[in-house]
């Protein structure tokens, strides 16, 4: 982002606004998931998201997708964030998903393809079980916080355009794409 101009908070943020709201639209092109783990980068970007949904802005349908957990006591407290992130949704249908079974590490032994390093490694359970949450529900692109808001596209269709119905999850281990900017 260029300079902006300013050092007025309300004035920045209005342009960071603005510059998120025009990359979703990009992205939001019929069904779409978005992550929306009760932290800010994901919380935020579901919320707007779904305002540009609601207020037919972006052309969804748009879901939710959140890992939760009741077995695991510190991550559980956690819930209460994704469950107002939820309650703030408009157009969005949620989803959540059992993370008790989902460990950090327990991917190793059937690792996708990738390459070394790869930091994504440890958490491919949460990753596999959200992407294939999100194929399961129809959508043909995600959207993650992950990263401070980078846009995951799983198997590019035309530029611009949404992946090709059915290929969402077709390219995990095998390839992987992070849009941070327009493409």
């Amino acid at each position: 982002m260029e300079n902006p101009g300013t050092s007025r908070i309300d004035e920045v943020g209005a342009l960071v606004a603005e510059r998120l709201q025009v990359a979703l639209r990009e992205r939001i092109a019929g069904p779409t998931a978005v992550h929306l783990s009760g932290g800010m980068d994901s919380t935020g970007l579901a919320l707007l998201a779904d305002a540009l949904v609601a207020q037919g802005r972006a052309v969804g349908p748009l879901l939710t997708m959140s890992i939760v957990y009741d077995q695991l006591p510190k991550l559980a407290a956690e819930c209460p964030y994704v469950e107002a992130g939820i309650r703030g949704l408009k157009a969005a249908t949620a989803h959540r998903l059992n993370g008790d079974e989902l460990l950090d590490f327990d991917g190793f032994a059937d690792a996708p393809p990738h390459d070394e390093p790869y930091a994504g490694l440890w958490r491919i359970q949460m990753d596999r079980a959200l992407l294939n949450a999100s194929a399961a529900a129809g959508a043909v692109s995600v959207i993650s916080g992950i990263g401070g808001g980078r846009a995951v596209r799983r198997q590019a269709g035309p530029p611009g355009g949404p992946a090709p119905p059915g290929s969402a999850i077709r390219g995990l281990g095998r390839s992987r794409t992070l849009v941070g900017g327009a493409e």
